[in-house]
């Protein structure tokens, strides 16, 4: 959470740096590019993320770590070949993308960026696969150390350097793809002595048998990648070629704060997932529902503050991303009200998942895509941005709503609990009627919100302390791979 936290402000920090030194245009030019980078890279990684956490806390937990390596390298080897390709297909086709989105007009260097982003590409998938890979062996701490901290801060600390030198957006462009090319050598190196500090060997020649059980459960996981991504990036594009890149640049820091939020989400995924993983393969199906109920309750109390906060302070808090921006008002109030819908189900997707339900999930994902785009085609054009907002915004709510419905009905899992629904109690008083009531009494735009949040903040923690013990915070502390095992 600590991790979560910090890139949440250095990612906040990336896109204000960004709003504030550009240009809309040339902002929207700097989103779609990194838009396009997110979505290829993720269609690279073809879900092996999630395929590489289930399997080897799955064989850690059934003591066949001779399996780990097999599987390891099954899932590396089409990832390094598939990122490739994706790699030459930006040069080839990301041209004529940025001049249908009318971007290419803005930055005659707009090549010359794609590139760049096609040489992370490759770097990019592989890390990312690994850092899902040390997870899956037993620590998150590579995950927060190197990808919550280290990469976003050197993001940020590039992006905000080229900004301050009043560098052009292509520039800009290249300082948030180039902390890959450093983090991804790191995580390879710390992955390397986990596997050997756990006895676990680096290679194996049998791992072409593990293909086909890999990656028929990661198939699935593939599609699903590239629909989540298409589901919060694809908006973007949308929005570019329809209204043109400053609509664009609106749109994507009105909704910014929403990827704050979700880090919270990632937080306590990145736990949840393998001991999920552990309890299910040894048919522990009952503390898996507990698990399931409990991360649902530590999801609300960690992100509905945001999501409440947001949807209450937006005519504020959209100044902060410039006077270009008041325009993305009711489309932040929508799309976080939503997602603060969405987290209220919890990890519901981990666990179709985790029970074997990847096909289903696919369904779902793509069921929930089809009807954002379907939505956004039919209202950007006659109602601009809050279009691709409520398009959104129905997206989420089918892509929670659903799997909630579904995995309680095969295997009675569920997210309610009197403890859920005391946080969101707690959390739509104290930061949605305490705020709120300042800013009727004061304005929709004055800065006396801030005490007031920081009240709210104060007496939300008392609340969580002295609920110490119903809410398991006990269980919040380091756990060694060998000990998880």
């Amino acid at each position: 959470m600590v991790g979560a936290g910090l890139s949440a402000v250095l990612n906040l920090v990336i896109v204000l740096a960004v709003t504030r030194s550009l240009s809309k245009p040339d902002a929207g030019f700097v989103f779609t590019a990194t838009a396009i980078y997110v979505l290829i890279e993720t269609l690279s990684n073809a879900g092996t993320g999630v395929g590489l956490v289930h399997f080897i806390s799955s064989d850690l937990a059934r003591g066949e770590r001779h399996r780990i390596p097999q599987v390891v390298w099954a899932s590396l080897v089409p990832v390094a070949a598939i990122s490739l390709v994706g790699a030459a297909l930006t040069v080839a086709v990301s041209p004529v993308l940025l001049r249908a989105l009318g971007t290419a007009a803005i930055n005659r260097h707009a090549d010359t960026a794609m590139v760049i982003v096609a040489i992370g590409i490759p770097i990019g998938a592989l890390y990312d696969a690994l850092t899902a890979a040390t997870r899956g062996l037993g620590s998150a701490r590579p995950t927060v150390l190197v990808e919550k901290i280290g990469r976003p801060l050197l993001q940020g600390i590039g992006v905000f350097i080229a900004a301050a030198s009043g560098a052009s957006s292509v520039v800009l462009v290249v300082a948030w793809v180039a902390p890959y090319a450093i983090a991804a050598p790191v995580m390879a190196v710390w992955f390397v002595r986990m596997m050997r500090s756990a006895g676990v060997p680096l290679y194996s020649a049998q791992w072409p048998q593990s293909l086909r059980p890999v990656w028929s459960f990661t198939a699935p996981r593939a599609l699903t990648g590239v629909f989540q991504v298409l589901l919060q990036r694809l908006d973007i594009l949308l929005v570019g070629g329809i209204l043109g890149a400053s609509a664009a640049a609106v749109y994507t820091g009105a909704t910014r704060f929403v990827v704050v939020g979700q880090l919270g989400n990632q937080a306590v995924s990145y736990a949840f997932q393998p001991q999920l993983a552990r309890l299910v393969a040894t048919q522990r199906l009952e503390e898996a529902r507990e698990l399931f109920r409990v991360s649902a309750a530590w999801i609300v109390g960690l992100c509905g503050p945001l999501y409440m906060a947001v949807c209450v302070t937006a005519p504020w808090l959209v100044q902060l991303l410039g006077a270009k921006y008041q325009a993305g008002v009711w489309t932040m109030v929508v799309v976080t009200g939503t997602m603060f819908v969405g987290n209220a189900c919890g990890l519901v997707d981990v666990v179709l998942v985790t029970l074997g339900r990847t096909s289903l999930n696919m369904l779902n994902v793509a069921v929930a895509l089809v009807l954002n785009v379907s939505i956004d085609v039919v209202l950007i054009p006659h109602i601009g941005i809050i279009g691709a907002a409520i398009g959104w915004a129905v997206a989420i709510l089918v892509n929670n709503v659903l799997p909630v419905i579904q995995v309680h009905r095969s295997n009675g899992f569920t997210p309610f609990s009197r403890l859920w629904l005391q946080a969101l109690i707690s959390i739509g008083l104290l930061f949605g009627v305490l705020p709120g009531i300042f800013l009727l009494i004061f304005g929709s735009k004055s800065v006396l919100v801030i005490p007031a949040l920081v009240v709210a903040t104060g007496i939300y923690l008392v609340i969580v302390w002295r609920r110490r013990e119903v809410l398991n915070l006990g269980r919040i502390r380091p756990v060694t791979a060998t000990a998880s095992a």
